[in-house]
């Protein structure tokens, strides 16, 4: 708790750089959306209507396969969809470093958000692209199992056995998110890699605390955005939802701070 205290100091300090962090998903969303709009609604307009019978509903499922089966316009999409996430994955490491370096050298003056993407840019890129290879690896082996399984069961079935599998990845992305988190701090404080990376392993069950914490206050503000859109309706709903993203980047600095904050202490 003295550490979330402690660090909310710093997200006031860096407001602007959750205003950057909050238009930055802003963007991503609507450009997601469009891209989620422009599959699903030609789809739905081969829907029957106005009431679909079981022949109807039978041709417009058969219809849908062949498409998805028969055509190119999976690869299409899969290629679109793979693009979006790969430009997320180039711009994202630039405001991690501008982030980064901001935090650690706060008592400086200027804007050190992008100062920090000039110097740190390159390290946090590289911890970046090998962080998010790691934590896809497991993929290799869980995505062909799940496909054989696929074939032989039913979903019910792969619920239940693939809720072990992927509850164990979520755990195994944290910790590597944590690792590399910590070793990043160490690379752009200059105080060593391996340095972080130490802080990080002994600090694992703080960290978790940390997270918990955090994760347990953004959970009880969505609950209150969500119960607030569900009874006012309307504009007010879409100024809540927007207003949700904002508080979710607060989070997010929030714990990359103070974090930050117990690695400063430890180091």
């Amino acid at each position: 708790m003295n550490y979330i205290k402690e660090s909310f100091s710093i997200v006031k300090h860096h407001f602007y750089i959750v205003i950057i962090l909050f238009l930055y998903q802003l963007i991503w969303g609507f450009f997601l959306y469009r891209f989620i709009d422009a599959i699903v609604v030609p789809i739905l307009e081969h829907y029957p209507d106005p009431h679909p019978t079981e022949t109807s509903m039978q041709m417009f499922l058969i219809e849908s396969q062949f498409q998805l089966m028969k055509t190119d316009i999976l690869d299409y999409y899969l290629w679109m969809l793979a693009g979006l996430f790969l430009i997320r994955m180039l711009v994202t490491p630039f405001i991690n470093a501008g982030l980064y370096y901001s935090i650690h050298h706060q008592d400086d003056k200027g804007l050190l958000f992008f100062k920090g993407i000039k110097y740190a840019w390159k390290p946090v890129c590289l911890f970046y692209w090998l962080e998010n290879l790691l934590i896809l690896a497991p993929a290799y082996w869980v995505v062909p199992y799940f496909y054989q399984e696929w074939k032989l069961y039913d979903l019910e079935h792969l619920g239940i056995s693939f809720l072990p599998i992927i509850f164990g990845w979520i755990v195994f992305a944290w910790i590597i998110h944590q690792l590399f988190l910590f070793m990043q701090f160490g690379q752009v404080s200059k105080a060593g890699v391996f340095q972080g990376l130490l802080l990080s392993l002994k600090n694992l069950p703080m960290i978790l605390g940390i997270t918990l914490l955090l994760l347990a206050l953004l959970l009880l503000i969505s609950g209150i955005f969500t119960a607030a859109a569900w009874i006012w309706t309307g504009l007010l709903a879409i100024i809540l939802h927007q207003t949700y993203h904002l508080v979710r980047s607060i989070v997010k600095v929030w714990g990359i701070a103070a974090q930050y904050k117990l690695w400063q202490s430890k180091c």
